[in-house]
């Protein structure tokens, strides 16, 4: 038996309320399809849902930088064996914000 499944962790930029910039975890995501899981992560940036329950809040989010994740577990006489890769950066926000987020 061979189930896959992809999960979403990354960072999350955004403006403070006294408009410095700041940035810390993104919510987990996960889902049966990759185009699923970027759909949900695109809704929650644009709505502001994408802020995670361990963060103060943000005025406005300004970038996202989520590495969606593959993993796959495959049973073999009786034992799970779970492999995960990055297939890859899913990035949301304007491009100065980016390279700010990346150099984190």
């Amino acid at each position: 038996m061979k189930t896959r499944y992809y999960t979403g962790h990354g960072l999350i930029g955004g403006e403070l309320l006294g408009g410095s910039l700041g940035a810390y975890e993104a919510r987990h995501y996960s889902s049966d399809t990759l185009e699923d899981l970027k759909e949900q992560i695109t809704k929650d940036f644009q709505s502001g849902a994408l802020d995670s329950d361990c963060g103060l809040g943000f005025k406005r989010l300004v970038a996202a930088s989520i590495d969606l994740i593959e993993e796959a577990t495959i049973e073999v006489n009786g034992r799970n064996f779970i492999s995960k890769q990055i297939v890859e950066t899913f990035e949301l926000g304007k491009k100065k914000y980016l390279e700010w987020l990346n150099e984190l």
